[in-house]
């Protein structure tokens, strides 16, 4: 009987492949298999999605499966599933998504060998005299066995072995040939000590961390919800998971915590270890390519029943997977814009969905979105814990072209120098554009589409558009209005605050925390623990300084024009505005004198009067409101398509007829197209669109775009929020 398999390839292509499937390994290959495809003139390793009986394609045209990668492993069908939702929600072909179900070592399935021909044989009985002494000494290391390459240049440092086996190549004295690497994938691990390094937790009647374990492992049982948000502090939410997790490690199950960045698990981990023992492992992408190997067998068979890592921790193949922890949800680290781009705060949703799993979801500050989607299928639990009084945050109006510090603040920044208090200045802003002012009418350009002001960017060949990409100027730029020649006018930004602190306190120790300061790392860590340290009395920085392990370590902190992130082009400007004052509050130290200093011009915004209340449910009505009106997330889902890589004249071609094709489709709203640069790559042009789709008939309205690619056999830049 003739067999096929559907194989999910890891390239930018929103199809599978069609192979077929030889006799011999008919009885063995599975769905969800790990196989080897020939493909062009390479080999490809994809993952089987299907095992039809028809090719459903010319025959003369299908190809062989080469081998099984693994024949002792294969994803689960609610893998699969997982995995297809969560590529099609993102508009991400799905084979790219399943490759990262195999750690990199994974993929290395071949390397490079190097062994003698005849004639190279012959070349050493018989010494040839054009052979360099590099040469030679290649032939008679290889004489008896063949070698890698990597393992050549790593037995001979002194020769430049590439550049030498090159030329014994040309000259017919050496093959160089694949050979496939052998990895064991599930090898015989003596059994561990049974000793327990799990620790007795009180259960309280009354405790208020008892209470919220009780009502998720009961609703959880009842299956009345799966989905949960624990708003509150650190400590109040890591008491909660470890009572989650030691019920669910006595019933056999795993439990997977994803946290934003590898620095925020290292702590989490020790903590852990220490109570749980090896029970617990830390995956990420620093580890090295055997640990990563080790460690993604220990979770494929079980044997690791606590994971923690960043977001690719999400496509570990958990076998008795029954709980997925997200802590600091808010985090904007989670989301990258590097290849693949996805959402794990959505894909934990997606994955615990189907593996029938729970999904707890911690945070201080929750965003919009997984907030209102744990209120309407889930619970929230909040933290029942006193108001902190309102004077540790004061709210300074001030508004001047001239001063930058209005008189209040210089006061305070004064007293605090006398009492020797150490000082951090938030301002989020290099200050390397330039706006437009029309002198007559006192107003800015703005962006007839997105109403966001006008900027030419510092070093982008006098380029000006707005930040969204929609429009771009050319020539003398004139009012719209009066039709006066607009003045160009530049911000000002983290280094003028830098000179203004030097200049009120010249014997203060001052130092920038930005990207254009902090080239690297270690400049970045020592800074650190000089501020730590008292060594630094002001401490002035960017979003940069956000990310910094600080936390109650700050006399005064000190919010210059927050308000700022309100002119980015994104809709959850004021959502990570609060959240950037919530971090620089956490930044206090918990004496009674420490204040957070808000020095804006719209006191009355929602942000600044829900953060000095300390009432979240009233900054999230209000912006939820605000989102509604503006048809933004979350009942709105927002797509970024740009195209790229091709011709001009061909990017124009395949824009316009995707913008026909959207004319059919009467519930997307879109702007565009507009030629614009490549929101990774700025000196790439292309043309981009951005497409607007309410969230209740997304799924269908992406299926029809997936499917527009497909027949198109187009594989767009895209980016899904929302």
């Amino acid at each position: 009987m003739k067999l096929y398999a559907q194989v999910a390839l890891p390239l930018p292509l929103y199809k599978t492949f069609t192979y077929r499937v030889p006799s011999e390994i008919q009885e063995f290959i599975k769905v969800g298999m790990s196989v080897v495809v020939p493909f062009r003139q390479r080999e490809l390793r994809g993952v089987v999605v299907k095992l039809p009986t028809q090719s459903g394609v010319i025959e003369s045209r299908v190809k062989n499966i080469q081998e099984i990668a693994y024949s002792d492993f294969c994803l689960s069908s609610r893998y699969l599933s997982f995995s297809q939702r969560l590529a099609d929600y993102f508009l991400i072909p799905w084979g790219e998504i399943l490759e990262l179900a195999f750690p990199r070592p994974l993929g290395d399935l071949y390397q490079k060998r190097v062994k003698l021909t005849e004639k190279g044989q012959e070349s050493i009985t018989i010494p040839a005299r054009k052979l360099s002494a590099q040469e030679k000494r290649i032939l008679e290391f290889i004489r008896h066995k063949d070698y890698s390459l990597f393992y050549l240049r790593r037995k001979l440092k002194e020769i430049d072995v590439i550049s030498v086996v090159s030329r014994l190549k040309k000259k017919g004295l050496v093959e160089v040939f694949l050979a496939r690497k052998s990895h064991p994938l599930f090898t015989k691990i003596e059994p561990k000590s049974k000793e327990s390094h799990q620790l007795s937790i009180p259960f309280l009647f009354g405790d208020p961390a008892s209470f919220v374990f009780q009502e998720i492992m009961e609703k959880i049982k009842s299956n009345k919800a799966r989905q949960f948000y624990l708003r509150g502090s650190v400590e109040w939410r890591q008491e909660i998971y470890l009572l989650l997790i030691e019920r669910l490690l006595s019933q056999e199950n795993q439990v997977l915590i994803l946290v934003p960045e590898i620095s925020h698990g290292t702590k989490l981990v020790t903590q852990l270890q220490d109570r749980f023992g090896e029970a617990v492992v830390f995956f990420h992408s620093q580890l090295t390519p055997k640990k990563i190997w080790s460690t993604w067998k220990e979770v494929v068979e079980g044997r690791a029943r606590i994971i923690v890592g960043p977001r690719s921790a999400l496509f570990l193949p958990c076998p008795r997977l029954a709980l997925i922890i997200v802590e600091e949800e808010p985090a904007t680290s989670y989301y990258q814009m590097e290849k693949p781009r996805y959402d794990p705060r959505k894909g934990a949703w997606i994955r615990a969905e189907e593996e029938g799993a729970g999904v707890v979801f911690g945070g201080s500050v929750p965003r919009v979105e997984t907030y209102l989607r744990c209120q309407k299928k889930g619970f929230v639990f909040s933290e029942t814990a006193k108001k902190e009084a309102n004077h540790r945050v004061i709210i300074d109006e001030f508004i001047s072209a001239k001063e930058l510090f209005s008189p209040k603040l210089k006061e305070k920044l004064h007293q605090a120098a006398e009492d020797n208090q150490q000082c951090l200045l938030f301002f989020n802003r290099l200050g390397r554009s330039f706006h437009f002012f029309c002198p007559n009418c006192h107003q800015f350009l703005k962006c007839p589409d997105c109403g966001k002001p006008v900027l030419e960017k510092a070093g982008s060949k006098k380029k000006v558009s707005c930040p969204s990409g929609h429009v771009e100027y050319s020539g003398p730029l004139k009012c719209p209005q009066c039709q006066r020649q607009l003045v160009k006018y530049k911000e000002y930004g983290i280094d003028r605050v830098v000179k203004e602190v030097k200049k009120l306190f010249p014997q203060a120790k001052v130092s920038e925390v930005s990207s254009e300061s902090m080239i690297s790392k270690k400049k970045l860590d020592r800074m650190r623990r000089k501020f730590i340290n008292k060594k630094i009395d002001f401490l002035i920085g960017t979003e940069m300084i956000l990310h910094q392990p600080l936390e109650e370590t700050v006399d005064m902190a000190v919010a210059l024009l927050p308000e700022i992130a309100l002119e980015l082009p994104e809709f959850d400007a004021g959502e990570k505005m609060y959240q950037s004052l919530n971090k620089l509050k956490q930044f206090l130290s918990s004496t009674s004198e420490s204040k957070l200093w808000i020095q804006t011009s719209l006191p009355e915004h929602h942000v600044f009067r829900a953060f000095q209340e300390g009432d979240y449910e009233f900054f999230y009505k209000k912006e939820l409101d605000v989102r509604q009106m503006m048809h933004l997330p979350p009942f709105f889902r927002l797509i970024q398509v740009f195209f790229w890589g091709k011709p001009m004249s061909q990017l124009g071609r395949e824009s316009r007829a995707f913008l026909a094709y959207l004319t059919k489709i009467t519930k997307i709203d879109w702007v565009g197209p507009n030629l614009t640069f490549h929101p990774q790559q700025r000196r790439v042009r292309g043309i981009q669109l951005l497409l607007r789709i309410p969230s209740p008939k997304f799924d269908l309205l992406i299926d029809k775009l997936k499917d527009y690619f497909r027949q198109k056999n187009l594989s767009p830049w895209i980016r899904v929020q929302g």
